[in-house]
């Protein structure tokens, strides 16, 4: 048979470039390859971590963030601290991130507040808040004091086997120096109470009086009760009632009447209409259910005294409300009555037994 090799050449030819054609050609590549042949570099860590963060896998982008630290991107910690404030890191991806951060927060104010507030808002970890709290101290950080303080105070996280109560005492005067009310208010029960610290009811009434003026309840009270029967410093009635009197539409209410009452009703020569408005008082309180009210309502009606007419029902319906709530004197005098009745009252020795229980089981004033 004849060939035609011109034919053959032409594909021979043909072949042959085509060949050439596919070795020389170059493939297209992505800058995710890019990326990936280059992963030492901080930048592509990064990258592939906002690609993981993309797609909410934070343990992945975690991890990333890690290595990016690890190749010298330090600030990369504040996307590990976002994560753990979140909550979006549980387990050991989180303790993972944890330990990177407290590798670097020794020496840095930031990390350690962040990990002392982390921590101190956990249950379980108060080691772990005493340690970054105290390293918080070492570091200078502001507004740790009154924690420490705490800390020590409460026994909490062994702080108190580093600190003495002198040096928690310290430490709340200076974050009362830095404008804490609680911080105040702590401080003056600390000298109120003698149980820490020695007793010094000077210092008390002084640190009372710093937080009463920044609004804390309780320190108006004790700063009221202070001035009315001068303890660590002069007798103030006018003072005591002023201190009372910025209570009386507080949720104290109640008590804050009472103790206005006795002020008015035992210091006549001190206040104006001081007799009306010390009644008028202890009937408020009375009505807001204060015990030691009721009780003294119930025996002024009962006997006709301090300007109430005599009303027995509505007298013994006091005396039994202060009771049932807790007062010892009204159990008693109740006990009194029906024992062998008195006035309109019939002996009645099942009210008489159940006033003796409710005395054996009344708080002792």
């Amino acid at each position: 048979m004849k060939v035609n090799l011109s034919l053959i050449a032409c594909l021979v030819l043909a072949s042959s470039q085509a060949s050439a054609t596919e070795l020389t050609t170059p493939k297209g590549v992505s800058f995710t390859q890019l990326i990936e042949a280059d992963s030492k570099m901080p930048a592509a860590q990064i990258y592939i971590a906002e690609s993981h963060l993309a797609n909410q896998n934070f343990n992945a982008a975690s991890e990333h963030y890690i290595s990016a630290i690890e190749l010298g991107v330090d600030s990369a910690v504040w996307n590990l601290m976002s994560f753990v404030d979140s909550g979006v890191l549980e387990g050991e991806p989180l303790q993972t991130v944890l330990m990177k951060i407290k590798s670097m927060a020794a020496s840095n104010k930031e990390l350690t507040l962040f990990l002392a507030n982390f921590y101190h808002n956990r249950q379980g970890y108060e080691g772990e808040a005493f340690h970054w709290v105290n390293n918080a101290l070492r570091l200078g950080v502001s507004g740790v004091s009154e924690i420490m303080a705490n800390y020590i105070i409460d026994q909490k996280g062994e702080a108190h086997r580093h600190y003495t109560s002198t040096e928690a005492a310290t430490l709340l005067k200076d974050a009362s120096d830095n404008g804490s009310a609680s911080a105040s208010f702590d401080l003056a029960e600390m000298f109120d109470s003698g149980k820490k610290l020695p007793r010094n009811l000077g210092q008390a009434r002084h640190y009372y009086n710093i937080a009463a003026k920044a609004g804390i309840i309780e320190a108006n009270f004790k700063l009221g009760y202070f001035m009315e029967h001068g303890i660590g410093g002069d007798k103030d009635l006018i003072g005591a009632a002023t201190m009372y009197e910025q209570l009386l539409n507080t949720d104290a209410a109640a008590e804050v009447h009472y103790r206005l009452s006795r002020i008015y009703m035992y210091n006549p020569d001190v206040f104006d209409n001081a007799k009306v408005d010390g009644v008028a008082h202890l009937i408020k309180s009375a009505e807001l259910g204060n015990t030691d009210a009721l009780y003294k309502v119930g025996v002024a009606t009962y006997y006709g005294s301090d300007g109430f007419k005599v009303n027995i029902d509505k007298a013994i319906e006091h005396l039994k409300s202060s009771a049932y709530g807790g007062n010892k004197l009204a159990a008693k005098r109740l006990i009194q009555i029906y024992k062998n009745g008195d006035r309109t009252i019939a002996p009645n020795k099942e009210l008489m037994r159940e006033f003796q229980r409710i005395l054996t089981e009344a708080p002792k004033y």
